[in-house]
């Protein structure tokens, strides 16, 4: 469906936004026709003003907002803003969705003041310092054990069921293996780059298994970007 059966960049993105679920795991990105994620460093030159009103509606959407600090980092991620309060309190919700940065070594910087933090769990001095300061900061940690597919389910049993995942690259590419994604929410913008610095996914030596998605929404907007909304009909299970 094409940006203009609708009023403002907002109701496109309720439109597009589809069905609600309690549990779900959504990625959502932009790419170039070419796959690159970023121009000049950053996703932002690439989208319009429907995919910045996807991206809200995402996080409104969302209990958490899954983004690698490197990600956050390069992109100054600022606190999330705080969502409609009335839809969010029907469902239960906090005010907004809470900021979750994906970090091993829990060594970043970032504008953002509300945040907490997922990371793989280390026995080493650092580590277990640096997770102990970011404590005492007031920014609480969650470490898993394992494989990716282990820190969705993580951030499950601290009870932030619908998780929308905001990248980068390597996070995409794990999660995508992991066979764990819901729904992708993908933006594909009228550019080519040449040649592509930051692909959308990372390249690997092996090759993981393909993972098949249904589509299940097509819209437009009259600068010729495409939206799209696929879902996983086989995803593995989160608990």
């Amino acid at each position: 469906m094409s940006s203009s059966a609708f009023s403002t960049p907002e109701a496109f993105a309720q439109h597009h936004l589809g069905p609600d679920n309690p549990k779900e795991l959504r990625l959502v990105c932009i790419s170039s026709i070419g796959g690159a994620s970023t121009i000049d460093g950053v996703s932002g030159p690439l989208g319009n003003d429907e995919d910045s009103s996807m991206l809200k509606a995402l996080r409104d959407w969302a209990d958490a907002v899954l983004v690698t600090a490197a990600t956050a980092q390069a992109e100054r991620y600022t606190d999330i803003q705080v969502g409609d309060r009335n839809t969010r309190e029907a469902r239960n919700q906090r005010d907004r969705a809470q900021l979750i940065l994906l970090s091993e070594s829990l060594e970043f910087s970032v504008p953002a003041k509300n945040f907490s933090v997922l990371s793989p769990y280390s026995e080493s001095p650092t580590w277990q310092q640096r997770a102990a300061a970011l404590e005492a900061s007031g920014h609480q940690v969650f470490p898993y054990r394992g494989e990716v597919a282990n820190a969705i389910r993580t951030l499950h049993h601290a009870g932030f069921g619908r998780i929308v995942c905001e990248g980068g690259p390597w996070l995409y590419t794990a999660l995508v293996r992991s066979g764990c994604v819901d729904k992708l929410f993908y933006t594909l913008s009228p550019t080519l780059l040449a040649p592509i610095a930051h692909p959308l996914f990372q390249s690997a030596s092996e090759q993981g298994a393909p993972l098949r998605l249904e589509l299940e929404a097509l819209d437009t907007t009259s600068d010729g970007t495409v939206f799209l909304r696929y879902r996983n009909s086989r995803r593995v299970s989160h608990e």
